[in-house]
């Protein structure tokens, strides 16, 4: 990230809104065919991990879940006076 995206707080990237503008991206037309195209739901990544590479999804899961709080925990230290969360 370039140093005038970490000055500005709010700004918010997904690899959904960088991928759409790309020539491989596949849009899902379809909410009911579920991992299909380039955004997928967790279920059908799970069902794809599981089932077409072998792979243990709880070994996954259990490393990832606890992520977006470790995450918010840390930019909450990092702009505690921003949020006004102490003098």
């Amino acid at each position: 990230m370039c140093c005038c995206c970490c000055r500005r707080r709010c700004v918010h990237v997904t690899n959904y809104s960088i991928n759409k503008h790309q020539p491989g991206f596949v849009a899902n037309k379809d909410a009911d065919c579920d991992g299909v195209g380039s955004k997928w739901s967790l279920r059908a990544l799970q069902e794809h991990l599981e089932g077409q590479c072998g792979v243990q999804w709880q070994g996954i899961w259990s490393q990832v879940s606890h992520m977006p709080e470790t995450h918010a925990r840390a930019c909450m230290m990092l702009h505690r006076n921003s949020f006004g969360l102490c003098s």
